[in-house]
Formats: structure tokens, sequence, C-alpha cells
């Protein structure tokens, strides 16, 4: 993820606390060249975590996911907040959905599974089961008075199982766009808007291929 001047990378499979407890790197470009100016890690990094599978960036905020986080249930998932300050990274916040339950892998998403702007976070957990087996939801958190807070769960108004929503999400503003590369029941695939309106997060579009194709994973 890219911001500015300055990049993130995650190294998922980095092992300074462990197999798979990873990492993720910050890098700056200064004069003419990009320069590494810091490793992230949890604060509570062990083995298999899987911290940097999926990275994010707003100004000097960055969003971690690890989808093998939040023990002692199996893959059920978080994601830390880093923010720079006084020249520093420091963890600021751990978020976990307030349902998190066995293999949900909330911030699981490899290329796009979190994503933040400003003072919002959006945050796919592909795993969950609301509506049946890899159904999948999405959560939205704020920064309320310094405070990271859940304050909705997203799930589409037509869920079913393995449609593996929350894969990708995307946001702007107040729209959040929400992949499940599943939906359709031979992965088609599709992907769904929301916008919050007057403090109420609302499904206003569902987006597909026009021809779909069996397998073609659209979002």
């Amino acid at each position: 993820a890219m911001n500015g001047d300055t990049a993130i990378i995650g190294a998922w499979r980095d092992d300074d606390d462990g197999d798979f407890s990873g990492a993720a790197y910050v890098f700056r470009e200064i004069g003419d060249s990009w320069q590494q100016v810091t490793k992230l890690t949890a604060d509570d990094a062990v083995e298999n975590n899987h911290f940097g599978v999926s990275v994010a960036i707003s100004g000097d905020t960055v969003v971690v996911g690890a989808y093998g986080s939040a023990d002692p249930l199996s893959l059920v998932g978080s994601a830390y907040v880093f923010r720079e300050q006084n020249n520093s990274w420091q963890q600021i916040a751990k978020l976990t959905a307030d349902d998190g339950a066995d293999h949900d892998y909330f911030g699981i998403g490899s290329t796009g599974g979190i994503a933040i702007t400003g003072d919002m976070i959006v945050i796919g957990a592909v795993g969950d089961q609301d509506n049946g087996l890899w159904s999948g939801s999405a959560y939205v958190f704020r920064e309320i008075q310094g405070v990271w807070q859940q304050t909705t769960k997203l799930t589409s108004n037509d869920a079913m199982a393995n449609d593996f929503f929350g894969a990708r999400v995307a946001l702007s503003g107040g729209t959040v766009i929400i992949g499940a590369y599943g939906s359709g029941g031979t992965n088609n695939g599709a992907s769904y808007v929301f916008r919050e309106i007057n403090g109420d997060w609302q499904q206003i579009g569902k987006l597909s291929d026009a021809n779909p194709a069996a397998e073609g994973r659209f979002g």
C-alpha cells in the first residue's frame, strides 16, 4: 500500500517472533531514493499470526492484518493500527470483531482485505458464517475521540454460503465496495456497494459482469 511518499509492504512469513509471525516494512522516498525507515511487528507477536498478510495506509496511519491472531480462537484474526508520532511508528490499537469466531479469517485479504481513509477502517472477514459457511462479512471501525471502535458489520442482502464476501474491500469517503468472488453459486462473483446515509449503512448497489462466466470470480 502507498500514500504520498510512504509505502508499506507486508511480509507475513517473517519469523522474528516465530514461524509465520509476520512483519511489515515502511519505506519512504527521501531525496532520490527509497529507504526503509522501520519494520513493524505486533506487540503481542507469536508464531502463525500471519501479520502483514494485508496492509493499508492513509496519511500517517497504517493498518496491518493478521488473520492468525486473536488467540485462543483459531484463525479468528485481528488487525493492528500504527501511527507515526514524533518520527516514531507506534502501535496504537489492535482491532478485533466483537463477534469473532473460529476461522473468520478477519483481515486475511492478500491484496486488499483492509482499507482505510481518514478516521475509518473497513476489514473483511471471508470466513464469517452468519449466512452459511464462507458467506463472509466486513466490519467498519471509526476513530472516535482517539479510540478505534467497531461501528457496524456489513453483509450483503442476498448472502449465501461460499460467497467469500469481504475478500476484497475498498473505501472512499462514506462509500465502501466489497468483493464477493463466490457469489452466484458457481464463483461468478459480484461486488457490493454500501454507503453511510444519515449515520446508517445501506447497500446501494450490486455490481456484476453483464455476461457472467462460471469461475470468473468477479470481485
